[in-house]
């Protein structure tokens, strides 16, 4: 084991009883030790892989860390991680949003925002949101169902729809928070 990573593992078991650590040599500490050195100290994949690692060396904690978290982090970018953040502590992020109906009416186009309660000041790239909500959805970590729809009409005819609906981390993204998370 070269200094670094004793360093590492010595900070993760620190505050955790002798009688409750596991060695090192456990696949999650490994997995998470190597995907360390790719991110800088202090940065929010940092914090989330060094509190990933010490549930990992903790007999009490490592029943809630499934090895898919290494590899679902490594797929977030730092907004994403600010989103899950967000969503967790708000608990449901309400969005109201308004589409056009082609003139074919084939297909809706034009999604506008009418409502959107994410504080985009906390993300370093708020026009990639929407990119974010795809990835998370993807991943299992939120969900986001409308649970409202209403047409807009114009003449008798339907131009647009309006759509109600919510964010919220599923059971899984709950897990997953809560074994990045201290």
């Amino acid at each position: 084991m070269d200094t670094n990573t004793k360093l590492i593992y010595q900070d993760a078991i620190e505050n955790i009883p002798e009688s409750e650590r596991l060695p090192l040599q456990n696949p999650i500490a490994l997995r998470t030790l190597a995907a360390l050195e790719f991110y800088e100290k202090n940065s929010s994949h940092a914090i989330a892989f060094t509190t990933l690692m010490q549930k990992s060396f903790d007999k009490r904690n490592v029943k809630y860390i499934h090895p898919s978290y290494i590899t679902i982090l490594l797929q977030l970018t730092e907004d994403e991680l600010s989103f899950i953040k967000i969503i967790q502590k708000e608990g449901t992020l309400e969005y109201v949003t308004k589409l056009d109906l082609t003139d074919d009416k084939s297909q809706f186009c034009n999604r506008r925002y009418l409502k959107d309660p994410l504080p985009e000041k906390q993300l370093n790239y708020p026009e990639m949101k929407w990119l974010y909500i795809d990835n998370l959805l993807r991943l299992n970590i939120i969900n986001y169902p409308i649970y409202k729809q209403d047409p807009v009409m114009e003449n008798g005819a339907q131009i647009g729809l309006i759509q109600q609906s919510r964010i919220h981390l599923t059971n899984f993204g709950n897990h997953f928070f809560e074994a990045i998370t201290n």
